[in-house]
């Protein structure tokens, strides 16, 4: 039995237990369409396209019913569901070679609830290869953990992202850790670690396009000897911009450009290497706590392949994805997500599966402030979102 087949036998077993339990708490309903996706998967990866449409419908009609069963529960009602940024671009371009909530009002125990919110917004800023332009509001952190693994050679990656705003929203400081796997036998180990900063250019609170241009360190942390970093300190700057068309469709777009001047080999020959990339992506707010996207992501990569000499790649994949989210009172928000990134043009044939988990909640009085709703139950910073995308909408 390979591991393809163990993911799907524990896809099917955890749908069966779900389904068992479902009228136990709302969550199973939730837990049980998060299992049908991943039988979705399952069944797309093994080359069972019907039972992978199949499962992926089910998918939809659970959300669906959760979604219902969530309005009869008597949950603290809360504003907008918060937002979830991105790792994907990072993560994918490692695997291919190249570095490419509101709070509730605490109860009279001074404990707070612990229950799912109810009644939420949509999700913002969900896209896992493109990267999106919202900032951290101030007062808020958010913790990314994301994976993606190569089905053809089993080279995997992981990456441990944390944003945190520096005073405002209008300055965004993070760090990314990936630890990488250059395939079967290679080992792990980490990869180039990642310092960001980022600059909101635009917020949208006119037209409805944000623009958030970014600038990052890439440290040799990696051992480029196993093909787990660049061999050489480089820099990379990433322009990514937010398109709010309605309240049910958003866009965003990217373009970019690595530069490693002293990039090495595994034979430790040297040679200055650069990368481009773009891509966009397209999200349905399909329901309040459900995102589905699709997303196309392009690579224009060099590898060191002599003193002094590079040879180019390119790489191109289009990736369908779902994300959901949990809020609770306490201000916690946990966002779960899935894509299938499948290669055409140059990477046609290569498929890979990516998985991204997020947990953001506010750091300081500031933050919980910011996502306290107000007498119409509408948080500050819903109620500056919905009026961006009011006057984006009229404009268009």
């Amino acid at each position: 039995m390979n591991w393809l087949n163990i993911f799907g036998l524990l896809a099917v077993t955890l749908m069966l237990i779900c389904y068992a339990l479902e009228d136990r708490n709302s969550l199973f309903i939730l837990a049980f369409a998060g299992a049908c996706l991943l039988g979705s998967v399952y069944g797309f990866l093994q080359g069972a396209w019907p039972f992978g449409a199949l499962e992926a419908v089910w998918s939809i009609v659970a959300l669906r019913r959760w979604s219902r069963r969530k309005t009869t529960e008597s949950y603290p009602r809360r504003p907008a569901a918060r937002r979830s940024n991105v790792v994907g671009l990072l993560l994918c371009a490692s695997l291919g070679g190249a570095y490419a909530a509101a709070q509730e009002p605490a109860k009279e125990s001074g404990q707070p609830s612990t229950q799912p919110a109810s009644a939420r917004g949509p999700i913002e800023d969900n896209s896992f290869l493109i990267e999106e332009a919202y900032n951290q509001e101030a007062g808020v952190v958010q913790h990314i953990s994301a994976f993606a693994m190569r089905r053809a050679t089993r080279a995997w990656a992981y990456a441990f992202t944390q944003e945190w705003p520096l005073f405002s929203q209008r300055h965004q400081l993070s760090f990314t850790v990936p630890v990488v796997s250059a395939g079967r036998g290679s080992g792990s180990g980490v990869g180039d670690i990642a310092l960001h900063y980022r600059y909101q250019l635009a917020d949208g609170t006119r037209s409805g396009v944000l623009v958030a241009p970014r600038l990052s360190v890439l440290l040799p942390s990696g051992d480029a000897r196993r093909e787990r970093g660049a061999g050489g300190a480089g820099l990379q700057v990433n322009l990514p911009i937010t398109v709010e068309h309605s309240a049910h469709f958003v866009t965003h777009w990217n373009a970019g450009a690595t530069l490693t001047p002293s990039a090495r080999n595994a034979l430790g020959d040297e040679a200055t290497t650069r990368s481009y990339n773009a891509g966009g992506s397209v999200i349905w707010l399909a329901l309040s706590a459900l995102n589905v996207m699709l997303e196309i992501a392009g690579t224009r990569d060099e590898a060191v392949s002599g003193p002094g000499e590079r040879a180019p790649s390119r790489s191109l994949f289009l990736s369908p994805g779902v994300r959901g989210a949990i809020d609770f009172s306490s201000g916690l928000q946990i966002v779960p997500g899935i894509a299938v990134p499948i290669g055409i043009g140059p990477s046609r044939g290569d498929r890979r599966l990516f998985l991204y988990l997020s947990f953001e909640h506010p750091f300081s009085d500031h933050g919980r402030r910011s996502l306290t709703p107000d007498s119409s139950g509408t948080s500050a910073a819903s109620r500056r979102k919905d009026s961006a995308r009011s006057k984006a909408k009229n404009q268009i």
